[in-house]
């Protein structure tokens, strides 16, 4: 099987990796992290921070506004509105099946998804250790941070996705959805029920309120399991309505 999403730039694929679009939207959101370090860049030095028991919150900032911007870009491709430079022509694009429909879902898009969120989140790195390292973070720390903005973006891809599927990618009401998904897991859950809300899982890590405890019920682990069954939940819809979308060609 064919790795298209690695090499076509045309509408068959929702998100080739290295299309103009892709590393376009990659480099502003770069642009974007790369402000907020600087604007929250501990000026004052160590000493005033130490002298009051307090950490920079460069960490914090940097973490959060990686997995809200990785979010929102990973439910754009997901959706395929960041396939190559034709999305605005009209509905003819929705004609078009792209390769994610056409291939088995846990041999082709799954793989897809997970290599693409990786590679969305690697140009963050640096921004990642060194604000973990002027803030006295710990590997650990880090790993756990990592792994909630790793998890939370596939959420949205995955989401994104079951959205193209049953809407297209022209679709307002699919646009809407996607959006209202977002709105729902980043913001309204800080209100209603923060235990499942990453921006508080991120800054319960950065002052370490889960280092104590069992570890099975506090809320970074509550939130790792319930990303997990709610990823699984995603996969096997999505595997399904793949699978229709083949057995219907393969019909007609």
């Amino acid at each position: 099987m064919k790795l298209y999403y690695l090499t076509d730039d045309s509408d068959k694929s929702i998100s080739p990796f290295f299309s103009p679009v892709i590393i376009s939207a990659s480099f502003i959101c770069i642009v974007i992290l790369a402000i907020l370090f600087i604007i929250f860049w501990p000026w004052q030095g160590m000493n005033a921070f130490i002298g009051n028991n307090r950490t920079p919150i460069s960490y914090f900032v940097t973490f959060s506004a990686a997995l809200v911007i990785n979010s929102y870009i990973s439910l754009r491709c997901g959706r395929g509105e960041m396939s190559g430079s034709n999305y605005l022509r009209g509905l003819r694009i929705d004609e078009i099946d792209t390769y994610e429909k056409e291939n088995d879902f846990f041999k082709y898009g799954f793989v897809e998804f997970l290599l693409h969120t990786i590679i969305l989140i690697l140009p963050f790195f640096p921004f990642f250790f060194l604000s973990a390292s002027i803030s006295g973070i710990s590997i650990g720390i880090i790993l756990k941070s990592l792994a909630v903005v790793f998890l939370t973006s596939l959420i949205f891809r995955l989401f994104g996705f079951m959205v193209y599927i049953f809407w297209g990618r022209t679709s307002l009401a699919g646009y809407f959805i996607a959006r209202i998904f977002i709105f729902l897991l980043i913001i309204l859950t800080g209100i209603v029920y923060p235990s499942i809300n990453p921006i508080y899982i991120m800054y319960g890590l950065y002052r370490d309120m889960y280092s104590v405890g069992f570890a099975l019920i506090n809320p970074f682990s509550f939130y790792i399991v319930s990303t997990i069954i709610f990823i699984l939940l995603l996969t096997f819809i999505n595997f399904l309505l793949v699978r229709r979308n083949i057995n219907k060609e393969k019909a007609a």
